[in-house]
């Protein structure tokens, strides 16, 4: 027996008469393959007709849309639907960081700051952002540098000359990017502003002979898995969450039509974790038995043996000898860093799992529930429920 098909919801038409169903447009510059799906079942959900172009709509079917979704910079062109009142929800700030029409956003910062943890849990201090001069690229780099700079780490930007590789040629910006890449010492880090960008950086290592990740770790954002596990070196990125990009830009634009007031700031999608791959699954540490015992506690955090005593043991050292490895690598204590790493363990299972708090303590290397809440509550200063039910409020 099929299941019974959900009635469309029905809104009055604009023009106050006869009611029908609603039909929203999706336009996007750069097709976004997650974000695509995030609209679309919103727009299932709610049973209204959803078209997707790939261009800027014009006066001649400004009569057909109820309401847009764009992912695009111009705005020229929208003015036939701003003379009908026709509510238009965009998917990202200008170029210049401002708020033109009522907006979901992504946190640029947080992924960014995402982005910086990941290299420095893995122990590299030289951490590197590239992108372009523009608002995304600015704001992404300024999480990034400042969670490197709360580590004391040296952070620096790589500033593309052009806005895409496609305004002057790809072969321009591998041998652009290849120049640069060779001035730098390794082992170190660099996150790109996007996926294909993250490409193109390893395109460029492989170049001029840096491997990756060995030498080299590079990190995307986007999580497309079509690009990101099809290069040469299937490349790690930031899931930013695209999909509830999608869905939260649908529903606001749901309440625009229902007549609600438009926001006043941005609705921002914070990242929800980054997807590790080749590219940046690896240890940074000049000093081989450092790059062993980090690679050692990040496979083995899950176990409650593992502590600074187990380690030295472990590793033929004094805990003295071991707390000088990490000083000399400007790393914090071994104890501190093994709390990190098991606090992002939890946390990525509190918030990315419906795991009892009895599992998460097993998963994160704690031997009992206790210790693990007492632990919780000295680190973040509530308990894991309550951080839990505040992170998926």
């Amino acid at each position: 027996m099929n299941p019974p098909q959900k009635k469309p919801i029905i809104y009055p038409s604009r023009a106050g008469h006869a009611s029908k169903q609603i039909r929203i447009l999706l336009g996007m510059k750069w097709y976004r393959r997650h974000l695509h799906e995030g609209v679309a079942a919103y727009c299932r959900e709610q049973g209204w007709l959803l078209d997707s172009f790939d261009y800027s709509p014009d006066s001649a079917t400004s009569n057909i849309w109820d309401g847009l979704i764009l992912l695009h910079e111009g705005v020229n062109e929208l003015h036939p639907f701003f003379l009908k009142r026709v509510p238009i929800v965009t998917l990202a700030m200008t170029e210049q960081g401002r708020m033109r029409l009522p907006c979901v956003g992504q946190d640029h910062a947080a992924i960014g700051t995402m982005g910086a943890g990941h290299f420095l849990e893995r122990g590299f201090r030289r951490l590197f952002f590239c992108g372009y001069r523009d608002a995304i690229s600015h704001a992404r780099f300024s999480g990034f540098q400042r969670e490197a700079k709360k580590q004391k780490a040296f952070v620096r930007e790589i500033c593309l000359p052009h806005r895409t590789p496609r305004t002057i040629g790809s072969q321009f910006i591998l041998n652009w990017l290849s120049s640069r890449l060779l001035e730098e010492k390794p082992p170190f880090a660099v996150m790109a502003a996007h996926d294909l960008l993250g490409v193109t950086i390893l395109d460029a290592c492989r170049a001029v002979g840096l491997k990756s990740p060995a030498q080299v770790a590079v990190l995307g954002v986007d999580n497309e898995e079509i690009i990101c596990e099809c290069a040469q070196v299937p490349l790690s990125s930031v899931d930013n969450d695209l999909f509830s990009h999608g869905y939260e830009a649908a529903r606001l634009l749901g309440n625009l039509i229902g007549g609600a007031a438009p926001p006043t700031a941005p609705i921002l999608i914070k990242p929800r974790r980054v997807i590790i791959r080749s590219s940046s699954d690896t240890i940074a540490a000049e000093e081989p038995r450092l790059a062993q015992i980090l690679q050692y506690l990040h496979d083995q955090i899950h176990s409650p043996e593992v502590n600074v005593k187990e380690v030295s043991s472990r590793f033929g050292l004094t805990r003295r000898v071991l707390g000088q490895l990490f000083a000399k690598a400007k790393l914090k204590p071994p104890i501190e860093v093994i709390h990190e790493i098991r606090l992002r363990h939890a946390c990525h299972h509190l918030k990315e799992s419906s795991l009892s708090i009895n599992e998460v303590a097993t998963k994160s290397g704690f031997s009992s529930a206790r210790s693990f809440c007492r632990f919780f509550r000295n680190m973040q200063g509530c308990s894991p429920e309550a951080w839990r039910q505040a992170i998926k409020a």
